[in-house]
Formats: structure tokens, C-alpha cells, sequence
């Protein structure tokens, strides 16, 4: 330092000898030129003394400071070699060379460390073993959490923001000392092996991005110039096509098993329980409060509950392919659900349609709440492993972990719970459907053969109701009877309701249409014979085939409410009337003032007004 001062102090005179005419003397031109020389290269020669001080300087200092940091660690006084340390570096800022000190830090004390680990001998090994890869990666993690990271704070607090410790230092040492040693540990070629190399590349990453304090440092270290190199030598993209290729391959032979859905202890699909006492056989393994799965859709739904787990089991799944490893779950999840509705679809063509389908629509409802439980754990707990840095802070487009993990997550989940959810849904408006349309048949027999004799002259008055409904009635019973022992009650009363109210709209207009014909035909016939001027009383006999059909209509309509009481509620608030005490009122006070004054009138009792039907029929 002194050597440096005394050459300082010399080169203001030098210069000014070079540059001052006045300080040369009226001699020759020749000693003129000769003392500028002199001094042209007196001046060079302090330049290179500077510099050789200088190198000197710097040299005696990063040896100095190489030597306190080693103490840090060696002597039993930490405090004073921190403390000694400490005032290296604040040498170091003094004379404005924090880069100086990046690369010192970075080429003598970090990337021997690592370079200790990463031998040629462990590279050997490690391409070998995967559990060596491992290993190597760890031991990493080991030496700097011991001898490196430890610094990092003092070196924060020491130079502020100009520097960055663990991108510009560590990061880098490390990521350039893998990538020229390990080429390997890119490879795709084996999608496990990739994958627990990736991981364990992860962790060492999440360790030193754990190490950042502050958005910037985060920001910087996942901006660095190494950054980009490592991204790029990770061929996610090659991962997730094999890992695509796997699930598809598991996915087909899957559903491709011609006994899938057969149980070895129940009938095949297409042979659907006729009776309560093979239904309670097969349903003996039922369990509503559980998680069992019913009939012959155990193996299917299982299947695609682990299919689902694999994405996000944490051998397969990896955090920069969230969204499209998501994604495939979601698909796989959906395609699965197709295929086992299809072939609920399929087994209703050989029975009641409804048979099946409640068996589908409980284990779909079991399937529901694996997916919002067990599905949801396995999702947390696989992107629990994050750091909580990755949790909390945003990634830039260039980082590894560029998507949110946690926003795919709450998107994966809701997507898939709704899939099912809305698969539940179909089927239960398929079980309504099939149901209202096996109790619609024997109904439109009743309709037709009621439709029929009302064009009978002289007809008896009916007393009793139309014997296709028995049939009506005994679909509402045997479903009852048989979804109580494969769905929840409520779901049971839902459906039994919904139908309720469509059997009854559609009961309701074709009673309407029935007596719309009815009436034309009626007046049709009046005014025939009243241009015939046969001189009988129009209408009279014809009035009563019409009396006669409403009453059939009434008597119908009022054994369906008595036979059905428990599934035609209406619901509609403040009323505890019936469905079709809502639907049929003009029918049913119609038919009650036609028995009472019409049928066994015996002409002492004054009939009070007719009640008028629905305005459709157009009574005029």
C-alpha cells in the first residue's frame, strides 16, 4: 500500500512534465524529445508497478479473506473470525469491488466445494444408479447448508442490493458444475429415472430459493443467465408424452377387460335383478356410510380412482407440468366416466332401464366423495412438497415452476368435482326419465282403452278404475322398494317426486285432449241429428256417454292419488295438497257432482251448477 501511495504521488509530476512546455528548458530539439520519452516511459513504467500492486492488493486480500473464512469454521472463537471476516468484506466495498468479491467468492471458496462432490469418480457411479444421482444431489445440499449459505446473510447485509449471494455466487457455481459433469441427469430416456432426477434437482433449487429474503432476490435468481441453460437441458415436454402414452396404455386396457363388469359374485350386466330377494343378494355388500362400490362397477370405478392418483402420485407428478398433468387427470377422469355411463346405457336395453342406473348413480355418489376426499389429499399433500416460496410467490415466465401450483390445484379440483357432480345428475334425470317412462305405458293403455269407450253407445256407468294402472302403481312400488337398498332415501323421494309431477302433467293433458275429442265428437253428433229433425231430445243420451267417460277419468285419477300418496306431494309451500289435487281439481269436482246428482239422481234433489272443466276442453 505504501508502494502504491509513493507511485501515486510521483505521477502528477511526470504528467505534468509531459504536458507543461513551460517546465522544459530552451535547449535542443533533440533533448527535448529525449526528456519526453524519459518521462513517456517513467510514466508506463508506474502504470505497471500500479498494476502489479494492485493484483498485489487484491491477491493479499482474497487470500486474507479465503483464510477468514475458513477460521469461521476451524477455530473455537467464531465470533471474532466472523468478525474479522467481516471487515475483509468491508474492505472490499471500500475499494468498490463487489464483483471482485462475487468471483473470488464463487471460484475459490463455493465451486471447489462442490466440485469435491460432483468428483469424476461420483459421476461414474452416478450414471449407474439413480440412488447416487441422488445422493450426489443431497451431499450438495448438505455442504452448502453447512459451509456456504451460512455466509449469504453477512454478505446481504454487508453490500446491500449491488449483489446478489445466492444467484450470482452459488447458483451459479453449482448449476455450472452439473450441467459440464452431469449431462446425464437431463436425460428422458427413462421417464422414472428422469423423474427422480428432476425432483431431487428441484430440491436443491427450492433450498437456495428458500435462501432469498426478498421478491428481488427471488426474482434474480430465477433470471440469472444460468437459468435459462437449465430450464432448457430439462425436456419436460419429452416427460409428459410418455407419461400421456403410459395412462392411455393403462386407460384402454383397462375398459378394453371383457370383465370389467362382471362381479364373480353377481350376475353379468345384461341380467338385471327381477325380483327382492336376488336385488337384496346382490346389494348385501352395500354399504351407504361407507366407501364400498355396488354391483359390477367396483372394478371400473377403482381402476379409475388410481388412474386418477398416478397423475398426481408423487413418482409421475411434477410441479412445472401442473396445468398439463391437470389437465390429463381431468380428461382421463371424464373419458371414464363415459365409458362406464355407456355401459350402464348399454345394460338398460335388457330390463328396466332404472335397475342399472341406480347402481351407477350409487357409486358415482360414492366415486364423489373419493374424488373431494382422497383425490383432494393426494392433490395437496403432492404440491404440499413445494417451498413455501413457490407457494407465495409469483413465478416469471422463465422459471421452472413458472405455473401456479395452486391455482391449478383449485382449478383441477373444482373441474373434477363438478364432472361428477354433473354426471350424477344425468343419470339420476336418466333414472326419471326411464322411470317415467316405464309408469307412462301402462298409463296409456288406461288413456286409450278409456278414449276408446267413450264412443260406445249405452256404456254401464264405471265403478271401477282401469286395470293398466295396477300396472302404474306396481312401477312406483317395485323402484321404491328396490333404490331404497342401492341410494340414499332422499335421492329415492327425489326422483319418486319428480316423476310424480311429470306423470301427472302428462296425465293432465292427455285427460284434456281425451275429452277435447270427446266434445267435438258429441257436438258433432248433436248437430248431425238436429238436420236429420229425428225429433229426439238432442244430446241427452249423448251428454251421458260424455258423464260417463269423465267419471272413468275421475275414478283413475283419484286411484292413482289413493295408491300413490307418498310420491305425489306437491312441495309447493304452504299447501299439503297432492300432486294431483293440484293437476285434476275441475276432474275430480266434476266427477264428485257427477256422482252425487247425475249418476244416482233420483229427482228430489235440486242439482246445483255444473262444474265447468279446463277452459281447453271448451264445454259450449
Amino acid at each position: 500500500i505504501m508502494r502504491m501511495r509513493a507511485l501515486w504521488a510521483s505521477l502528477p509530476h511526470v504528467a505534468s512534465f509531459c504536458h507543461s512546455p513551460a517546465s522544459v528548458p530552451p535547449v535542443e530539439a533533440d533533448a527535448v524529445n529525449k526528456r519526453v520519452e524519459e518521462a513517456v516511459i517513467a510514466r508506463r513504467e508506474a502504470f505497471e508497478l500500479l498494476d502489479e500492486a494492485n493484483r498485489s492488493l487484491h491477491l493479499a486480500l482474497g487470500t486474507a479473506t479465503y483464510d477468514a473464512y475458513l477460521a469461521t469454521f476451524s477455530i473455537s472463537d467464531t465470533s471474532s473470525a466472523i468478525r474479522r471476516f467481516s471487515q475483509l468484506l468491508r474492505v472490499y466495498k471500500l475499494l468498490g469491488d463487489e464483483q471482485e468479491l462475487s468471483v473470488m467468492y464463487r471460484d475459490i471458496i463455493v465451486r471447489p466445494m462442490v466440485e469435491a462432490v460432483v468428483s469424476w469418480k461420483a459421476v461414474g457411479e452416478a450414471r449407474k444408479s439413480t440412488a447416487v444421482v441422488t445422493q450426489i444431489l443431497s451431499n450438495i445440499k448438505h455442504v452448502l447448508t453447512s459451509k456456504v449459505l451460512q455466509i449469504v446473510p453477512l454478505l446481504r447485509d454487508t453490500f446491500g442490493d449491488s449483489i446478489h449471494p445466492v444467484s450470482d455466487i452459488v447458483w451459479s457455481a453449482v448449476c455450472d458444475t452439473l450441467v459440464k459433469r452431469m449431462m446425464f441427469l437431463f436425460s428422458p430416456a427413462l421417464p422414472d429415472v428422469f423423474h427422480a432426477n428432476f425432483a431431487a434437482a428441484q430440491e436443491l433449487l427450492s433450498l437456495l430459493e428458500g435462501q432469498c429474503e426478498t421478491t428481488q432476490e427471488l426474482y434474480a435468481l430465477r433470471n440469472s443467465g444460468d437459468m435459462p441453460m437449465w430450464v432448457r437441458k430439462w425436456n419436460l415436454d419429452v416427460y409428459h408424452v410418455q407419461r400421456t402414452q403410459e395412462l392411455t396404455d393403462a386407460f384402454d386396457k383397462l375398459f378394453s377387460n371383457a370383465n370389467l363388469f362382471t362381479s364373480p359374485s353377481m350376475e353379468p350386466v345384461t341380467v338385471a335383478p327381477t325380483n327382492t330377494a336376488q336385488l337384496t343378494a346382490n346389494a348385501s355388500t352395500l354399504d351407504l356410510g361407507g366407501n364400498l362400490y355396488a354391483y359390477h362397477y367396483a372394478a371400473a370405478f377403482e381402476g379409475l380412482g388410481e388412474l386418477a392418483l398416478r397423475i398426481l402420485g408423487r413418482r409421475s407428478f411434477l410441479h412445472p407440468l401442473a396445468a398439463r398433468q391437470m389437465k390429463l387427470a381431468l380428461t382421463q377422469l371424464h373419458n371414464g366416466l363415459q365409458r362406464i355411463e355407456s355401459e350402464a346405457v348399454r345394460a338398460a336395453t335388457d330390463g328396466p332401464a332404472y335397475i342399472p342406473l341406480c347402481y351407477l348413480l350409487h357409486d358415482l355418489t360414492v366415486f364423489e366423495s373419493f374424488i373431494k376426499n382422497d383425490f383432494v389429499q393426494v392433490a395437496k399433500a403432492t404440491l404440499g412438497e413445494q417451498s413455501p416460496q413457490q407457494q407465495q410467490q409469483p413465478s416469471p415466465p422463465s422459471s421452472p415452476t413458472g405455473y401456479s401450483a395452486n391455482l391449478a390445484l383449485g382449478n383441477l379440483l373444482k373441474l373434477a368435482v363438478t364432472c361428477v357432480a354433473d354426471k350424477r345428475k344425468k343419470v339420476s334425470q336418466s333414472i326419471h326419465d326411464s322411470l317415467l317412462e316405464a309408469a307412462c305405458v301402462p298409463l296409456d293403455r288406461a288413456l286409450s282403452t278409456a278414449a276408446n269407450r267413450s264412443g260406445l253407445a249405452n256404456a254401464p256407468w264405471p265403478t271401477e278404475p282401469s286395470r293398466q294402472l295396477e300396472d302404474t302403481v306396481a312401477v312406483f312400488n317395485q323402484f321404491a322398494q328396490l333404490a331404497a337398498k342401492v341410494i340414499s332415501r332422499e335421492e329415492v323421494h327425489s326422483i319418486l317426486a319428480g316423476v310424480g309431477v311429470a306423470l301427472c302433467v302428462k296425465h293432465q293433458g292427455a285427460v284434456i285432449s281425451i275429452l277435447q275429442g270427446s266434445w267435438r265428437r258429441l257436438k258433432a253428433m248433436q248437430k248431425v241429428r238436429r238436420v236429420a229433425n229425428t225429433g229426439a231430445s238432442p244430446g241427452a243420451s249423448d251428454n251421458a256417454d260424455f258423464d260417463k267417460l269423465v267419471l272413468l277419468l275421475y275414478i283413475d285419477t283419484s286411484f292413482l292419488e289413493e295408491q300413490l300418496p307418498q310420491y305425489l306431494s306437491s312441495g309447493m309451500a304452504g299447501s299439503d295438497a297432492t300432486v294431483y289435487q293440484h293437476y285434476f281439481r275441475p276432474l275430480v269436482m266434476r266427477g264428485k257432482w257427477i256422482v252425487d246428482y247425475r249418476q244416482n239422481a233420483n229427482g228430489t234433489d235440486e242439482a246445483p251448477p255444473m262444474p265447468a272443466l279446463w277452459p281447453e276442453v271448451n264445454e259450449v
